[in-house]
């Protein structure tokens, strides 16, 4: 099975499942001499479309990117429910600091699963207390994508970070801008490209309103980097909770295929949390 950075938090916990990568499986070889080091690494600078970086300055700053806090909690809770014949419902509350730390609670017949994710680095621990360390090299890009405006986007000014203008569009009967988004670092620039490729997301964002209607990438399995799917994520009923702009409803499909339905009825930011809600030790 495949999964997304949204899907695959949800979906591994689902099942005992690989896990599919979202980068390469590892960094390329360092120079031995550091000075050669600080020269490559200062003379790989992600290129910005301004076009692009234009809309998606003017998505996120519908979507609420300036009411943000440095590090902004937020608390969901809704239903998950796993398409297919026989669709099943799982109740389910994500929680998060920032968009590099994120708690997922789901609860199933054998109790709760969590999925947590700490800078980079991922566990699930599983209703029987085991625990099932996660790749760092596929944590590395775990963001909050339940939330748009927290998620690679909102990276975009970063040196790191590539953003390309894909295409004008539409999307059913809305007028899209496609914008990808990437990683793009390593020691040269063809690692670079190979890094910015494996990890492209494109945005849909409308442009009427500004708001990320749906999300496109490639996932590659851990195993196999030759190996793809393409996940989508669509974006609908936006609500204004404290000057951010959240979907309530997420609906992703792989390779075409309805895989998962996220329903938000409640969502909350500025909650109280702990260090140890995203422990990964």
């Amino acid at each position: 099975m495949r999964s997304a950075r949204f899907g695959l938090l949800l979906y591994t916990l689902l099942l005992n499942i690989p896990v599919w990568a979202q980068a390469p499986s590892s960094s390329p070889p360092q120079p031995s001499d550091p000075q050669a080091v600080a020269v490559v690494q200062t003379t790989i600078i992600a290129p910005k479309d301004l076009e692009a970086v234009t809309i998606v300055q003017s998505s996120l700053s519908t979507m609420g990117w300036q009411n943000l806090t440095a590090l902004q909690t937020a608390q969901a809770q809704g239903t998950l429910t796993l398409l297919g014949d026989s669709p099943i419902d799982f109740p389910i509350i994500l929680k998060s600091r920032g968009s590099k730390q994120e708690r997922t609670e789901l609860t199933s017949g054998k109790g709760v699963r969590l999925f947590l994710v700490n800078n980079g680095r991922g566990i699930i621990r599983y209703p029987d207390g085991s625990i099932k360390r996660l790749s760092d090299d596929n944590m590395v890009f775990q963001r909050t994508d339940y939330i748009p405006v927290l998620s690679l986007i909102s990276e975009f000014d970063q040196s790191d970070i590539a953003v390309e203008h894909m295409a004008d569009s539409t999307l059913g009967a809305s007028a899209v801008h496609v914008v990808a988004v990437s990683l793009y670092s390593g020691q040269s620039k063809q690692d670079a490209e190979k890094l910015q490729a494996r990890t492209r997301m494109s945005y849909f964002i409308d442009a009427k309103t500004n708001l990320v209607l749906k999300t496109s990438q490639s996932n590659y399995t851990e195993n196999d980097p030759s190996e793809s799917q393409r996940l989508d994520t669509y974006f609908s009923d936006y609500r204004n909770v404290g000057g951010i702009m959240v979907p309530f409803h997420q609906e992703v499909l792989a390779g075409d295929k309805p895989f998962l339905n996220v329903v938000f009825n409640s969502l909350s930011f500025g909650i109280a949390v702990q260090d140890s809600d995203f422990s990964i030790d």
